[in-house]
């Protein structure tokens, strides 16, 4: 394994979390979780509506850090929740081979209007044994 450093008062960053979503059109949450041989954090049913409006098109399995990692190094989230996974990238390559889409998004809040998470060469190594698309969702509080 890489070694692989993280800066925990990463300046430029409020807030900080990563969840890890799988999303499936025929698989639901307990089937998920009995390949993931882990409970979910939160799940979706798919077809079910959320609020008014709006109705889940897939079935949604996800966990998270939000609360259980207090770094401000988005790295450090996505190797908290990925390398809590025994057998990780076993169990999400097995889940995509059964038609999951598997997405691992990052909430990044920035502390200053500007700045963002850093995605360092070793920590790129590493991620790339798991199967995951790795999607940003970024937010500015200095306006608060």
């Amino acid at each position: 394994m890489p070694l692989l450093e993280f800066d925990h008062e990463y300046q430029s960053c409020e807030r900080t979390y990563a969840t890890l979503c799988i999303y499936s059109d025929s698989l639901h949450a307990a089937q998920i979780s009995k390949v993931m041989d882990q409970q979910p954090d939160d799940f979706l049913v798919k077809g079910e509506q959320r609020r008014p409006g709006k109705t889940n098109k897939s079935h949604l399995w996800q966990i998270t850090t939000q609360g259980d990692c207090e770094s401000k190094d988005m790295r450090a989230h996505v190797f908290f929740l990925l390398s809590n996974i025994p057998d990780g990238a076993v169990k999400l390559k097995a889940l995509i081979e059964l038609g999951c889409e598997i997405r691992l998004w990052s909430f990044w809040e920035s502390a200053s209007g500007n700045g963002g998470p850093t995605l360092d060469h070793e920590f790129v190594k590493w991620l790339s044994q798991y199967p995951v698309e790795l999607a940003f969702d970024f937010y500015d509080s200095s306006d608060d």
